[in-house]
């Protein structure tokens, strides 16, 4: 059952010795509350950091482009779901997912995904990993940010103040798949890896997405990566030509949400030019500004993760 409304809140976890460092946590999440005049709807809180751009184009010689905030606000009736800011999670417990970024990505890359999850009735926890492009006030990554010890920390988050017991999956693009294929530890709810798989040899169940248009984690290497590792519980390899209706496949960042994607593209596009003729790596932020194929690319992959994640719920007893 897809529920009308889910809630969405901002939280952090600490990691590192002493004080530690504040890491900051999105969470989706299903919720009993129904919508109402007093309901207030869910802004993202997405921030671009300059200085990060600035690190990665200086070393490249371009220019820099101004900073700019990014919020995401989801209006009721105007998106797919109906996002309710700091609504009540259901009383019930409910299988949890760790959503893992990639290099230079957000908390808020997957944030479709995200909620098209949490409206199926499981709990999405993403953090900021310390490579993200974000600009969170207060997040000051270190030498114990690492993402294991992110992830740990999330995990229990999930444990301590939700009540969830081994019921959690992991997620990731890129990077994020990375961690997700190699994390140490047990995650029955499975571990789906987009755009970045790396061999993995454990027993959870196991989803690898991945495209022929990608040129920066290409098929052929995931597929290395797979002959490597554990034989996939699942597989979703998109080939080079027709696999969405422009007859091309995915690029690196198709698999991220629309909104995120606009946002960045629509930031860097002075700069597409010139990173063309220099061929400086923009992680197929260049491919995604002619073909804007998001939502496509979405139609194809979101049913897909929500059946492994589902059908592993299922198997472990818990009805999503």
């Amino acid at each position: 059952m897809t529920l009308d409304a889910i809630g969405f809140s901002s939280t952090s976890v600490r990691v590192g010795e002493g004080p530690g460092t504040t890491v900051p946590v999105s969470m989706w999440y299903p919720t009993d509350t129904r919508l109402s005049p007093s309901s207030i709807p869910a802004t993202y809180d997405y921030r671009i950091s300059i200085t990060k751009i600035v690190k990665l184009l200086i070393s490249q010689g371009l220019p820099v482009p101004l900073a700019r905030d990014l919020p995401i606000t989801r209006t009721f009736g105007g998106t797919p779901y109906n996002v309710i800011a700091n609504a009540a999670p259901r009383s019930r417990a409910a299988p949890a997912i760790i959503f893992c970024h990639g290099y230079l990505g957000s908390r808020f890359d997957f944030l479709h995904a995200c909620e098209r999850l949490a409206a199926e009735g499981f709990i999405v926890a993403a953090p900021e990993f310390a490579e993200s492009l974000s600009a969170t006030p207060g997040f000051e990554p270190d030498a114990a940010t690492t993402r294991p010890a992110i992830v740990r920390e999330t995990v229990s988050l999930l444990r301590k103040e939700l009540g969830i017991g081994s019921a959690i999956g992991l997620l990731g693009h890129s990077a994020g798949g990375g961690t997700a294929s190699t994390m140490s530890g047990s995650f029955p709810l499975g571990r789906a890896a987009v755009a970045g798989y790396r061999s993995y040899k454990g027993e959870d169940p196991l989803l690898v997405v991945a495209s022929g248009g990608d040129r920066v984690i290409s098929l052929e290497r995931v597929r290395g990566e797979i002959l490597a590792g554990k034989i996939p519980t699942d597989t979703f390899l998109l080939p080079e030509d027709g696999a969405l209706p422009s007859g091309a496949a995915p690029c690196h960042i198709s698999f991220l949400s629309k909104e995120t994607n606009d946002e960045m593209v629509t930031l860097l596009s002075p700069l597409l030019p010139l990173a063309r003729v220099l061929d400086v790596p923009l992680l197929d932020f260049d491919v995604y500004a002619d073909t804007r194929d998001s939502d496509d690319c979405a139609k194809l992959v979101l049913p897909t993760l929500s059946q492994f994640f589902t059908r592993n719920a299922n198997s472990l007893g818990l009805m999503v």
